[in-house]
């Protein structure tokens, strides 16, 4: 948490007996591990102005562009982007928002409205305004714009884009508030298409677990030839208590967590490579994504808004988690355990540690992404004091 170009490295180490067997492990702990978190990556320095921009000047930019811009694969959010080996189509297609009818291969699950409103029987995770919505969105958003991508507020919108990397999850559009007006929709999303074209990315639209508008945005975009990539899940904490008695309990004997932020060399290169070593192994990524996963966390390990977690068991390194906190709200993402080190309730440990820091340094919103498929690790969150806001928001992009 600390900022600044010496290294804080603060280590906890087991005071108490205890066994990593607790009432948060079981044989699904594991899968919190995989690469399903849907939340990864950072974000850049800088404040922001929510300043509407039209759409002749693309938005206002809320990141500016950096000194040195980075190719970066993501990691942690590769089960939230599954690819399309088919190249982007820039063809820009819109049918009426209304009466349209859906092509074959649409789930029929779209076939119904779908709407972003909560339901009579809302949890108390989705009382939560349109405002905080957009707030969580544009938070995440930041975490995701560094190093050296671009983050527009374009008023009715949020446009992040990488203009090195086409993949979709670093060139998108999210926190919709768009017409209802059919005709008003249409030439908006009209507009939105040429502006993809314009910067050469696949049109890329993540849907919210509430508030979008229209309330029937997925249905009206799947009918202009969007596809569902598949859906992710947001997640707040809801529940204190797992986190507060993780940080009153002392560890587990043989197991230690490093807490590194602000870190300078030699101790950033150390750290570097125990991290990455383990979302290698943690989440199956491809060695050529190695240089990428890198410069990621190199940038975010002396970004003063990043604390990164790096467990280990008997001295090796075992699992790892990231938190971004600033402005009132902390992200947690990167959240992998080593194959070896599974089924010892670890993934879930450092979710709770994590967000009991998140508390300690006035978060009062503390959330995370899982893929809507991986129930497994889903139900560690719970159990960890996190709930799922709204539904399951689809991923879409024009096919």
């Amino acid at each position: 948490m600390v900022a600044g170009l010496k290294a804080k490295s603060s280590i906890e180490t087991a005071t108490t007996p205890g066994s990593l067997v607790s009432s948060q492990t079981d044989a699904t702990d594991g899968a919190t591990d995989d690469p399903t978190d849907g939340a990864t990556d950072v974000e850049a320095d800088g404040s922001v102005d929510d300043v509407p921009g039209g759409p002749d000047t693309g938005g206002t930019p809320l990141v500016g562009e950096q000194a040195a811009r980075t190719r970066i694969g993501p990691h942690a959010s590769l089960a939230r982007v599954r690819r399309d080996n088919r190249p982007p189509s820039m063809a820009i297609r819109v049918v009426p928002a209304y009466g349209a009818r859906m092509e074959c291969g649409v789930s029929c699950r779209y076939r119904d409205a779908m709407t972003t409103r909560p339901d009579a029987d809302q949890r108390p995770t989705d009382a939560i305004d349109a405002e905080t919505m957009r707030r969580l969105l544009l938070h995440e958003a930041r975490v995701h714009a560094i190093p050296g991508r671009d983050l527009r507020d374009l008023g009715d919108a949020i446009l992040l884009h990488d203009p090195t990397d086409p993949e979709p999850f670093w060139n998108r559009i999210e926190g919709i508030r768009w017409p209802d007006d059919p005709e008003a929709f249409d030439r908006r999303l009209t507009e939105v298409l040429v502006l993809f074209a314009s910067l050469g990315r696949q049109p890329h639209i993540w849907a919210a677990p509430l508030h979008d508008e229209p309330a029937d945005l997925v249905p009206r975009l799947v009918s202009n030839g969007f596809r569902d990539l598949g859906p992710g899940d947001v997640m707040v904490l809801a529940d204190l208590l797992p986190a507060r008695t993780a940080a009153a309990e002392g560890m587990p004997d043989g197991l230690t967590i490093e807490r590194l932020a602000g870190l300078g060399a030699p101790a950033a290169g150390e750290a570097l490579r125990a991290i990455v070593d383990v979302l290698l192994d943690a989440f199956e990524v491809d060695a050529a994504r190695l240089a990428g996963i890198e410069a990621e966390t190199a940038a975010s390990l002396g970004h003063p808004w990043f604390t990164h977690y790096l467990v280990r068991l008997g001295g090796r390194p075992a699992a790892v988690a990231r938190r971004a906190t600033f402005d009132g709200a902390s992200y947690l993402s990167s959240i992998g355990t080593a194959s070896w080190a599974r089924g010892r309730g670890i993934g879930s440990l450092v979710t709770r540690v994590a967000s009991a820091d998140a508390l300690a340094v006035g978060s009062d919103w503390v959330y995370l992404g899982v893929f809507a498929e991986n129930t497994r690790a889903a139900a560690v969150y719970e159990r960890s004091g996190f709930a799922r806001v709204g539904q399951s928001c689809p991923d879409l992009v024009l096919i």
